[in-house]
């Protein structure tokens, strides 16, 4: 199963990309735990903002800041699903400024196993840049970078995958996207066959594609109100082409592989979220009979298996905001109400054991965890040093 992590998604205005070069491979900027340097006072009162498992084990990466606007603010965690136990290892170089999470550039942060990490750092609206670590986070090294642009980013177990668009200065006339994929050692780039025609024409889509991969398996979905698949049998190099109605989405969905044959899809379709599964390989999807989801309602959505997942709906739905889905999505059973205004962020390795993030009174960010399948949650404190 690909890391699962949480992203601000795609920039709705690309107008605010302009040209630029995108660089593959080049001369690494590292960030080490022996030249950051953190006060003690600021580990105490460090928040935790994002969680991000390794792959499909139980190695949990949490990262969190104090709110200051300095690099030394930033603080990585290894730990575990139970939150047991934490070890201090280095952050990718984010600037804690204005980006997807709060006071932050980093855009995403996903791990492929415990491992092999990736992190996603913008600057400004004019810049990404790939991080990739193989060492457990210690290091960080430049994988990629696009100046004046856009990247997203996913990982599955075995690849990685970046698309890229590049823009004109202070205009909406857009290149196509060009997907790339390599190892995890994300050193040497191949591009995957240009699908479908993008731009922003009067008749061309916006967004770029949205990519799930498991194996050798990779599926490139078009965005828009109507929706081509792609899928390849044998790590991108072909493909073959099909309607997918069902995955309506106003800017492209996102997908959680658990197998070659099992995925979760998570699609925006305006203000609202719609859920689907497929236990086909993406040949069929079924739809999540839930209530109305709002994306900006502060919920969350955690799949643990081909059959079960977690759909947090925030602070909109009643009496209890925590469901349990089973049969793939066609049961969802209420087993809790967690007080959060927001829950920025939840995992959960099996059908018991979780991490959320809960935003209380929109104040402050606790880690929270569950044994019990989401009916209790205790709170958990990082630690000072």
């Amino acid at each position: 199963m690909a890391g699962r992590s949480i992203s601000n998604g795609r920039m709705t205005l690309l107008s605010s990309l302009i040209v630029g070069a995108l660089v593959l491979g080049a001369v690494p900027a590292t960030a080490t735990a022996a030249n950051r340097t953190t006060s003690r006072a600021s580990r105490q009162s460090a928040e935790p903002m994002l969680l991000s498992r390794a792959g499909a084990s139980s190695v949990v990466y949490v990262f969190a800041e104090t709110g200051c606007a300095k690099a030394r603010c930033a603080s990585l965690y290894r730990s575990n699903i139970g939150a047991t136990s934490f070890t201090s290892v280095t952050p990718p170089p984010v600037k804690l400024d204005k980006g997807a999470f709060p006071n932050s550039t980093l855009e995403k942060l996903v791990f492929a196993n415990p491992n092999d990490g990736y992190a996603l750092v913008s600057y400004g609206n004019f810049s990404v840049t790939l991080y990739a670590t193989s060492n457990d986070a210690h290091t960080w090294r430049r994988a990629a970078r696009i100046v004046k642009g856009e990247m997203t980013l996913f990982v599955s177990s075995s690849q990685i995958f970046i698309s890229t668009v590049h823009c004109k200065p202070r205009t909406m006339d857009c290149t196509q996207w060009v997907t790339r994929r390599s190892t995890l050692a994300a050193k040497r780039w191949t591009t995957i066959p240009r699908l479908w025609t993008t731009g922003t024409g009067n008749n061309d889509v916006v967004y770029g594609p949205a990519l799930a991969a498991y194996g050798d398996r990779v599926w490139e979905f078009e965005t828009g109100p109507e929706i081509d698949a792609w899928t390849s049998r044998n790590d991108g190099r072909t493909f073959t082409r099909r309607r997918e109605p069902k995955l309506d989405s106003a800017a492209g969905c996102s997908f959680t592989t658990m197998s070659s044959t099992s995925m979760w899809a998570e699609c925006p379709t305006g203000m609202q979220v719609s859920f689907l599964h497929s236990s086909d390989g993406g040949v069929q999807w079924s739809d999540i009979h839930q209530t109305q989801f709002f994306g900006t309602g502060g919920g969350a959505f955690a799949p643990v298996s081909s059959d079960v997942a977690y759909l947090d709906y925030g602070v909109a739905i009643g009496p209890h905001n925590v469901f349990r889905l089973t049969e793939g999505g066609r049961d969802a059973t209420p087993v809790a109400d967690v007080k959060c205004e927001t829950a920025p962020s939840m995992i959960f390795t099996n059908a018991s054991d979780g991490l959320m993030l809960c935003n209380q009174n929109y104040t402050s960010i606790q880690l929270r965890r569950t044994n019990d399948g989401g009916v209790l949650w205790n709170s958990v404190n990082l630690p000072a040093d």
